[in-house]
Order: C-alpha cells, then structure tokens, then sequence
C-alpha cells in the first residue's frame, strides 16, 4: 500500500481518502482505527515491520517485550505474537 501525506497549514479538517478496487479486512480495521483515532481517549500504536507499517489497537496487546534485539506484541489471553506480517 502507498501512502500519502498532504501537509496544508489553510486545511480546516483532517480528511483520508483510500484507494482500493475492494474492502478487505485490513482496510477495514485501518479505516476503524482512523475513525477511533478522532477520540481523546482513544489511542493506537504504530509498527513497523520491514516496509509495512501496521496500526494496533493498544487493548489487543497484553504484553510488549524485546526479543533478540526486536520488539515483540502479544494478544491478550493468547500469548501468541500479533500478526504484524
């Protein structure tokens, strides 16, 4: 996915516009996220993995941890690593 990021000082609302020929369930949960991100209380993390950039929900983590000189996320209840792939 390519990203764009238009910096406008006379902008009076943020605004995303995604491109795609079909909703998928990254797109989805990427469009859920934006909209929860206009929430104060509501915060998100951003990872990077090689040249993929993931947003996370932060309740979807229970534990971050370094693992061999890398940061690794695991789910709640599941001690399994995030799909950051």
């Amino acid at each position: 996915m390519r990203v764009e990021i238009n910096l406008d000082p006379d902008i009076s609302e943020e605004t995303a516009i995604i491109h795609a020929k079909k909703m998928t369930p990254k797109l989805l949960n990427l469009v859920e996220a934006l909209e929860r991100a206009d929430d104060e209380k509501t915060s998100m993390l951003v990872a990077k993995n090689d040249d993929k950039v993931f947003i996370i929900d932060p309740g979807q983590v229970d534990i971050i941890r370094t693992e061999g000189g890398e940061i690794k996320l695991y789910e709640r209840d599941i001690m399994k690593p995030l799909d950051t792939e």
